[in-house]
Parts: structure tokens; sequence; C-alpha cells
């Protein structure tokens, strides 16, 4: 059926796809003090008379007043808790990719994107699945693998109520509902419901899967 095609060609996709939504790791807040190394050099910052001393404290009571700031996009309005992220947020729609990787050239407006890209000429894979072993370059994929052991579902179709592991898999069921076909083969024109589809597609027609990821 055409939903099982759509959950095979996704997983499919998904080991093959190196952009994750969710980076490896956060920004630490750039607008608060330095911790530093706690043992060697203890921080401290007054408040109402009193000292903190507890590194753990320290970065609690920056973040809790780094949070009272809000910094917007100028463009869609968006706010973020601190600059740095507003200025990563810019090059959505600037365009500005400043991060190249040194094996491929290719160019990444993150820092956390372009290492998880590395992992795909490394063979690296750090995260590994607690249950089977499977080992993954992305937490976010290895979150995802998860799911099928737990039988997780927490995307729901608001049209027909049927479930999902996965946002993306439940946006291309949509697409089933209201006929959207966002994704068109540059080669023959066809269009597809989902990214993974089209790439099954110009494997199977046009022999160009390497070619089309790697120019995502």
């Amino acid at each position: 059926s055409e939903e099982a095609e759509l959950n095979t060609n996704h997983q499919l996709f998904s080991q093959s796809s190196y952009l994750s939504k969710s980076p490896d790791k956060e920004d630490e807040p750039e607008d608060c003090m330095s911790i530093g190394n706690a043992e060697t050099e203890p921080q401290k910052i007054s408040h109402k008379g009193n000292h903190i001393h507890n590194p753990a404290m320290l970065m609690n009571y920056c973040k809790t007043h780094a949070s009272k700031k809000s910094f917007k996009c100028d463009t869609c309005g968006k706010t973020f808790p601190f600059n740095s992220k507003l200025i990563r947020h810019l090059r959505i729609h600037t365009g500005v990719r400043p991060y190249s990787c040194n094996i491929c050239g290719k160019r990444f407006n993150q820092t956390s994107i372009l290492n998880v890209h590395k992992r795909i000429h490394t063979g690296e894979r750090p995260y590994s699945c607690n249950i089977c072993g499977k080992r993954f370059n992305q937490t976010s994929i290895l979150n995802v693998h998860k799911r099928t052991h737990t039988g997780e579902k927490p995307f729901s179709c608001n049209i027909c109520g049927k479930r999902f592991n996965q946002k993306s898999i439940l946006d291309a069921h949509v697409r089933i509902h209201t006929g959207e076909k966002p994704f068109s083969c540059k080669t023959c024109g066809k269009c597809l419901r989902s990214r993974s589809t089209l790439l099954v597609h110009m494997k199977k027609t046009h022999g160009r899967a390497t070619v089309f990821l790697q120019n995502m």
C-alpha cells in the first residue's frame, strides 16, 4: 500500500540524510560570565548581597536571568533568549553558510550540522541503541529508531487520526488527503509527496540517488 511504501522509503532516506533538525549540542549562553574550571578558580556572582560560589547554581542563575532578554528577528518576528541564537537563525533568511567541509567543500550555516555531515566521510556513528546495539551518526535518528522498539507514535493526523512515529512521515501522509506533491524530479519532472519517495524514484529510474543527497 502507499502508506507502507511511505514508511519504507522514509527509513531509507533517514539513514542517508544528515540534516538534523536538532543539533547534537546547544550553544551555551554567551551573554553570561564564563564559569571556567570550578576546581581551580571558583567563580562568584553577587545577588542581593549574597555570593554564588557553586558552578551549577551559577549557571542556573545565568540562564534564568538571560532568559528575561529577548532578541527578535526583524524578518519573521521570531524571538530568541540569546543574541547568538538570533545570529544563527538569521542565516536562514540570508542564506549565509560560513562553515565548509574540508573534505568535499560543502557549506553549512551551523558548525553542529557541519560536524554531523563530516561523519558521512568518516563513517563515525557515535550513538548506539541501548536495546539492539545499532549505531547512528545523529541522536535524532537514534531517537526515531528507538520508537521501533517502544511502538511510540507521537504524531497523529488531524484529518483521519492515524498515528506515526515521525513527523516527516505524518507530513507525507497528510498530502494523501490534500493531494499535494511538492517534490519534483529535476530529470523528468515527476512530482512526488516526499523527499524519501523522490530519492527512491531517482535511484530506480535515473540511478542518481547519490547526486540527489550530495545536492541537498
